[in-house]
């Protein structure tokens, strides 16, 4: 299974969150959210991220609104 990492390549957030899933070698697919268009405020996303934030992740069944330290705890 293969975690989605959804989040704009211009963001420190997201820039962070993929620094460390590298970091522990945890292969994801980067899902780019494009913030000039909106896209984090449509309905869609919503639906899974309901604060229209990014980065956001979603391993299986589980949508993860990740926090750096709580990834780099609970993936070792």
């Amino acid at each position: 299974m293969v975690i989605k990492l959804y989040g704009s390549p211009f963001s420190t957030c997201t820039k962070r969150v993929a620094v460390v899933l590298h970091e522990k070698k945890i292969p994801f697919e980067f899902q780019e959210v494009v913030l000039a268009k909106s896209e984090h405020k449509s309905p869609e996303y919503i639906a899974k991220q309901p604060f229209g934030q990014i980065p956001y992740i979603v391993s299986g069944l589980n949508t993860i609104h990740p926090e750096i330290d709580h990834i780099r705890t609970t993936m070792e």
